[in-house]
């Protein structure tokens, strides 16, 4: 559906008129349940190990973002494929120029 123009808020609508519920079996509210659902790679059977790790540093932990700090461990067809890996990849190409096209965008001074 992204693919053939749709908005974010149509595939919200979409989601609400036919039942759909995310994992916790909540209605789907916000754009940014439907943008984690287009970027999930496992929708193409890959399985990401250590996107975060734990930091214990002064007294406190906190949850980071592995950015190539410590080895991330992928496994590709580590389960059955729900999207191809093309449309997976068209979907992302997609939603990475709609991005950019945004950030391109001349931003109003009082914003």
């Amino acid at each position: 559906m992204k693919l053939d123009g749709k908005e974010v808020s149509e595939l919200i609508a979409y989601a609400r008129d036919h039942c759909l519920k995310t994992t916790k079996g909540n209605e789907f509210t916000t754009s940014l349940q439907i943008n984690n659902i287009l970027r999930d790679k496992r929708c193409v059977g890959i399985m990401e190990h250590e996107k975060t790790y734990m930091n214990h540093n002064q007294g406190g932990k906190r949850n980071i973002v592995n950015d190539c700090d410590k080895p991330k461990y992928i496994i590709k067809n580590h389960h059955e494929v729900i999207i191809d890996e093309d449309i997976f990849n068209q979907v992302q190409e997609l939603i990475n120029s709609q991005t950019r096209k945004h950030h391109l965008q001349e931003k109003n001074p009082f914003t």
